[in-house]
């Protein structure tokens, strides 16, 4: 699980150097904005906070927590976009809620990386997701 989690926080950073261009004198911020909490979540918080020291001082990494309330969430995607994120990563609440802040994200040209669900929006970067099913014969087969 570990490992997954790493692997995804450097898939999320590697792709916000290609995307900016690299200049070793900027600040890249991504906002992440989760749906809830939880034990996983909390654990995948604590990989992307720690990753951000992967790279000096170059990345800041900013989380926000919507706990399952869409308009929460849809605030806290709006701030990050007033904040001058640099990337967007987005475990969205809800299929359809989020689609005007994510718009006004895309309009604004940030990338938008959907991390374990996505949205009706269909103008995004990247999605990250587990796979399920090869993780629950994973488990079983281990009982």
């Amino acid at each position: 699980m570990k490992t997954r989690i790493s692997n995804t926080l450097f898939i999320l950073l590697a792709t916000l150097v290609a995307l900016s261009g690299c200049t070793n004198h900027y600040k890249y911020k991504i906002g992440v904005s989760q749906c809830v909490g939880g034990r996983w979540r909390e654990k995948a918080n604590v990989e992307m906070l720690s990753a951000q020291h992967l790279y000096d001082n170059d990345v800041k990494v900013i989380i926000k927590n919507a706990d399952n309330n869409n308009e929460r969430q849809c605030l806290q995607i709006d701030s990050l976009v007033d904040e001058g994120v640099d990337l967007l990563v987005v475990s969205p609440n809800d299929y359809h809620a989020l689609n005007g802040s994510l718009q006004r994200a895309r309009e604004k040209n940030i990338p938008i990386v959907f991390f374990d669900r996505t949205t009706a929006l269909k103008d995004y970067t990247a999605y990250i997701r587990s796979e399920e099913r090869r993780v629950g014969k994973e488990c079983r087969s281990r009982w």
